[in-house]
């Protein structure tokens, strides 16, 4: 999720427009759209991603993975050029992170910094994000 609102955010700036058609809340752990799970379940089920089983740590929750399948490249062909480079930037910017990066990048973003939002705060707890705030 994390990633998508980061490319998104990327998208706006580079081109005006964004990649996804996520509305972000801000949630417990950063930027988030529910929609996210319709759209992976639908991936995996046509094969372009498959799940895989990842645990944190011994004692944290596990979570799954998805990993794109062998024909992910050639499923998306709706996406604009402008789209895969906004993706690119950030892929490149935060290659190796793990989600906890990811999470504090997203916190220091303009959008979550307009809702005065914390890292295990709750402020602007569920309000939507406006990717436009300076």
């Amino acid at each position: 999720m994390k990633l998508c609102y980061l490319i998104d955010l990327v998208a706006l700036k580079r081109s005006k427009n964004k990649v996804s058609n996520f509305n972000y809340i801000r949630y417990k752990f950063g930027p988030f759209d529910g929609s996210i799970y319709s759209y992976l379940e639908s991936l995996a089920e046509s094969g372009v991603v498959s799940q895989e089983q990842g645990f944190a740590n011994e004692t944290a929750n596990d979570f799954i993975v998805y990993v794109p399948g062998p024909s992910a490249n050639d499923q998306f062909p709706f996406l604009e050029v402008a789209d895969i480079e906004a993706a690119n930037v950030v892929l490149n910017e935060v290659s190796g992170y793990g989600a906890k990066a990811l999470t504090d990048i997203a916190y220091k973003t303009k959008p979550m910094l307009a809702l005065g939002a914390t890292r295990g705060g709750e402020e602007g707890l569920f309000e939507k994000l406006n990717l436009l705030a300076k």
